[in-house]
Parts: C-alpha cells; structure tokens; sequence
C-alpha cells in the first residue's frame, strides 16, 4: 500500500496562522519534513480549508505544488485546482455524469469561496490540464471512528461505487481506525462483501462473443473488436478529424443487463 498524505492548511492552532509570510514558512516546514522523512510519498492533498468567520492567510500554493515535485519527483499533488489530479467538488463519492479528466485549471480557485463546483465535477472535454478527478467519502458518517456510528452497507457502497469509479473518478474510502488502532471488523466485513459483489457483477464479458461493426475506422491498429479484448493498450479509434461515431455489437441471441462497463 503506497503511503499518501493530507496536510491540512487550516492550523487554526499556531500564532502564525494570521501572517501570510510566517505561516507560509510554517507550513513549507511541515510539508519539508513530511517529504523527506518518511520515505516514498505517492500523494499529497491540498486544499483551502478555513473556517468561514476567519480570513486564512495567503496560501502560497504554487511554491507548495514545486516544492511538492522537487522533494518526490512521482507524487500526485491534489487539491481544487491540481495540478496532477483535482477533487470532485464533494465528499460524497458523486461525480458529474458526465466527468472529464481533462479541465482548466486557471477557471477555478481553491477554497468554498472559490472554487468552481461545476468544473470540479464535470471537468471540460476541451481542458489544457490532465487533471483526473477523485472522489472521497466515508464508510461512517464522520471521518473519525466513534462508538455509535456504524458502517454504510453494501447497497450504499456500490451505489458510491457507480456514481464515482462508474462516472471516470477515482474513489477514495476513509475507513477510520478505532482507538485500539485498528480497523473495526464490522467496516473490514462490509469492505470485503462490497469488493465481492462489484467482482461479480463484472465478472462476465457478455460483449466477448459478440460481432461489432463502426460507423467509422481509422485503420492500422485502430481496429474495432479491439473493444473487446482485454488489453488496455489497445483501442478502437474513428477516422481522422471524426469527433462523432457509432459501435454496434450483435448478438446470436437475444441478452439483459441492467449495467454495462467502459473502459
């Protein structure tokens, strides 16, 4: 399991927190040491948290974002406006219906007071930045684990399922420790049931023997029973300049299905 990190800006607790300079410098420390420290750091979070009776200092977001890259040249720097992935708008696990990893950046802000909800969510088929979109959720109410509250259940979890990894987003499922340190059984049993049922109604490929015919081919390798295959490197892909095109997959017999996967 690769190690990820969210250093929230909102500490509320130090002095410095009113300085836009001091703070800043407070913060470029606590990140210094977190990525450097700790080993391989896959991701990091960002956002623009505050509360909304307080004026939080000037973010130095840019100077966060390069520092980010020069101390862990792989990470994955998150936050409302990347810049290599870029949250959903909500902690819901619901991304838009239509969900664009590609987006603009410079079209939004960081923050509730600034960001661009609609973007976030649908992103812009025509964006200059490759910023795919994640989507975060508890299996709790909260994000902390309390006595009293228990696990969504398997309905509820494919439903997140389908309206975050269904909608091109990917889904990130806090699971809190209790206070012996470790993961309760009842969301560890809820977990390994929803990953069964997701298994299962994937597990066959009623497409495979099917014919499929394009309204439109580029050629070469661009064929379209590449559709087919299981080879993610492989693709169907219409002429040159075509922005619009139609599949058509037929069968020896008549089929049902309620859902249907595209990747």
């Amino acid at each position: 399991v690769d190690l990820g990190i969210y250093l929230s800006p909102w500490d509320r607790h130090d002095p410095s927190y009113v300085e836009d300079i001091a703070y800043n410098e407070h913060y470029i420390s606590q990140l210094h040491e977190l990525l450097t420290n700790y080993g391989s750091v896959a991701e990091i979070w960002f956002d623009g948290a505050h509360a909304a009776n307080v004026t939080p200092p000037d973010y130095k977001l840019q100077a966060w974002f390069a520092l980010s890259h020069q101390l862990q040249s792989n990470i994955i720097a998150r936050s409302d406006i990347g810049p290599d992935a870029r949250w959903v708008g909500n902690e819901k696990a619901i991304a838009g219906t239509t969900s664009w990893s590609t987006t603009n950046a410079n079209q939004t802000g960081i923050g509730p007071l600034k960001h661009n909800t609609t973007l976030l969510q649908m992103g812009d088929p025509n964006g200059a930045y490759w910023q795919p979109p994640e989507c975060d959720v508890s299996i709790r109410d909260g994000w902390f684990w309390h006595p009293d509250q228990h696990p969504k259940n398997i309905s509820t979890l494919l439903k997140l399922y389908y309206t975050s990894v269904g909608r091109n987003c990917m889904l990130l499922l806090n699971i809190p420790p209790n206070t012996t340190g470790l993961l309760s059984q009842e969301d560890v049993d809820v977990v390994i049931k929803s990953r069964k049922l997701i298994d299962s109604i994937f597990s066959v490929n009623i497409g495979a023997h099917a014919v499929v015919t394009a309204s439109s081919i580029r050629g070469g390798p661009f064929k379209p029973t590449n559709i087919l295959n299981d080879d993610i490197t492989t693709f169907w892909a219409p002429a040159e300049g075509q922005k619009t095109a139609t599949l058509k997959l037929s069968f020896n017999s008549s089929i049902s299905f309620n859902v249907v996967k595209l990747q």
